[in-house]
This record gives C-alpha cells, sequence and structure tokens, in this order.
C-alpha cells in the first residue's frame, strides 16, 4: 500500500512511508528514486509551516496550492517549479 500524488503534470508513487518508487512528473523530471528520497508532505502555500502527511491528505485534508516537501540527500526540499509539480490530490494506491 502507498499513495499516488497527483500533480498538474504527472504523478509520483510512493509507499506508506512516504519512500518515491515513481516519479514521473511532467517530461523531462523523470528519475530513478534513490534511497533517501522521501516525500514529507504538502503544504497549503509555499511559506506555510505546517506539513499536511500523505495519509492526511488522501483522507481529503485540504492541500491548498499543493507545494510537495521532499528529503533528499539529508536536505530538505520544495519542488516549486515547474508549476506543474504541484499536488492537485493524493489518492491511496
Amino acid at each position: 500500500m502507498g499513495y499516488k500524488i497527483m500533480c498538474k503534470s504527472g504523478y509520483v508513487l510512493t509507499d506508506e512511508a512516504g519512500q518515491i518508487r515513481t516519479d514521473a512528473v511532467g517530461r523531462y523530471y523523470r528519475r530513478q528514486p534513490g534511497p533517501d528520497w522521501r516525500i514529507l508532505g504538502l503544504t497549503t502555500r509555499h511559506h506555510a509551516h505546517q506539513i499536511i502527511t500523505l495519509a492526511e491528505a488522501a483522507d481529503g485534508a485540504w492541500i491548498g496550492q499543493g507545494w510537495i516537501h521532499d528529503m533528499d540527500h539529508g536536505t530538505h526540499r520544495t519542488w516549486s517549479l515547474p508549476r506543474g509539480r504541484r499536488a492537485v490530490r493524493v489518492e491511496r494506491t
């Protein structure tokens, strides 16, 4: 079981813990997951402080603008560009 994060231009598949299995968002952003690459959650705006978990989003929590936050090689990042990399909904798989 895991999650499918639907973005404006593709999707991301994760396991239950947010570990990325497939990144298929946009033509130029397809890549294989690394051992340290996982989704932390979403925020309603770029500078929002409360991260909405994937479970909360899948249960219907409001995700606003859908900014995706991840952890990659020990660095907390926010996906911002292109605009198509923002989440529109999260589903359980």
